[in-house]
């Protein structure tokens, strides 16, 4: 392909030298815009990112705060009413429940935590959020 200068040095004087410069304002207008264009790009996706990043805090902030109300909380309460279950013998949990029972309410108190709006969570979240 021929360029804008190789054409002015063909055609030589003034009207060669006046399409040369024409083309490299034209390359300069383009370059300009393209450059307008990726710097713009540039900060949308900076924008994005940082949005994302702060998304991401918060969400692992809320999932901290939900932890540590489930396990400070929420598994004691359970535990101590499995505890104080005094059913007869056919009904009284087995060595077997007995001993995944902690693994049991540790799970149930995180989704108890996570279905709830607990106004205690919310709180920690926001002594998180100040802290971190």
């Amino acid at each position: 392909m021929i360029g804008a200068s190789e054409i002015g040095q063909t055609l030589g004087g003034a009207q060669g030298d006046l399409l040369s410069r024409a083309a490299l304002s034209r390359q300069d207008r383009d370059r300009a815009s393209f450059a307008q264009v990726l710097s713009i790009a540039e900060r949308t996706i900076d924008a994005q990112a940082a949005e994302r990043s702060q998304q991401t805090r918060t969400d692992e902030q809320r999932k901290a705060a939900e932890d540590f109300v489930a396990m400070a909380f929420v598994q004691p309460i359970l535990k101590q009413l499995r505890e104080s279950n005094q059913a007869a013998a056919p009904f009284a949990p087995s060595s077997a429940q007995k001993s995944f029972q902690q693994m049991l309410d540790g799970v149930l108190s995180r989704n108890i935590t996570q279905a709830s709006n607990w106004p205690l969570v919310e709180k920690v979240q926001e002594r998180l959020s100040k802290s971190g």
